[in-house]
């Protein structure tokens, strides 16, 4: 039988599934944190109700957006404004969760699930790496504890080992060198979430795999992801992945060619537009079988 502070987290679950800006990867994200509370014993409550004060705080900043969105455009800048209105909320929370944190396994992997989540809402990427690490090293290995983790790596990565072109929309890798092996840190990522037997994260594991490998320019890798992704996935997958593999394979021609071994051997350009549709991808998709796929 649930008790009360079960009760109260499923209500406000709930309430959240209710506004559009909810995305599917929190769903999946949050009851998985509500499953791991549920395996703690002596701490359970404490950790039920710093999960209640965040998903508060979650509803709040639902509710925000929804405001903003009903009055206009909302731009970054205004989704900066509510994160910093909420960071004292936020920084509350982080309070709460040091005192519970080092209670047991579970709790650490509670507690920093949830820090995670507050730090990619704040933007802080090099945080969130480290407590969905320090998740996984107390037990967690969730797949989508993987895919978020790759996914802040390759953010991580863009962040530290790039810089504003002459043109504003532009990102210039200033190290090839040391983006390469931040970007091998997100792959190795993924594929750590890869669990086989009909999973139904692991088409989105190989997808993302792709991704980066293809920003790498390890074509050959990035065309076994995708061809994997699509595999796993067709109905989600095949048009996109048929796309990506034919661009990634050159001709016998181009191939054997000092002029194609020159390109293959460089690193792309970024842009801002790579960035946030990969962010697009995983926080704003519409529907739970998009970050699922069909079983």
């Amino acid at each position: 039988m649930a008790n009360p502070e079960s009760k109260n987290i499923h209500a406000k679950l709930r309430s959240l599934q209710e506004f559009e800006t909810f995305s599917p990867f929190c769903r999946v994200f949050y009851d998985l944190i509500d499953k791991w509370i549920a395996q703690a014993e002596h701490e359970r409550f404490a950790l039920s109700e710093v999960f209640v004060d965040f998903l508060d705080v979650e509803l709040r900043r639902h509710q925000a957006i929804r405001k903003l969105s009903c009055s206009g455009v909302i731009t970054i800048l205004n989704l900066v404004e509510i994160a910093q209105e909420l960071r004292s909320d936020v920084e509350r929370i982080f309070n709460r969760m040091d005192r519970v944190e080092d209670l047991s396994p579970v709790s650490r992997a509670v507690v920093n699930l949830i820090r995670a989540e507050c730090n990619y809402h704040l933007g802080e990427t090099e945080k969130v790496v480290n407590a969905l690490q320090r998740s996984i090293a107390a037990g967690c290995n969730h797949p989508i504890v993987f895919l978020a983790l790759g996914f802040n790596l390759y953010c991580r990565a863009v962040k530290s080992h790039t810089e504003r072109g002459q043109e504003p929309d532009k990102l210039l890798i200033a190290d090839p060198d040391k983006f390469a092996r931040a970007c091998a840190e997100a792959v190795d990522a993924f594929k750590s979430g890869i669990r086989g037997e009909g999973s139904p994260f692991d088409s989105k594991l190989y997808w993302w795999i792709g991704s980066v490998c293809e920003i790498m320019q390890n074509k050959q890798d990035a065309i076994l992801a995708y061809r994997r992704a699509m595999e796993l996935d067709p109905p989600s997958f095949t048009s996109e992945a048929m796309k990506k593999i034919a661009h990634l394979s050159p001709s016998a021609r181009d191939a054997m060619s000092e002029k194609e071994k020159l390109r293959l051997a460089g690193l792309p350009r970024l842009t801002d537009k790579d960035i946030q549709e990969g962010a697009n991808w995983l926080r704003q998709i519409k529907t739970i079988d998009d970050l699922l796929g069909a079983r």
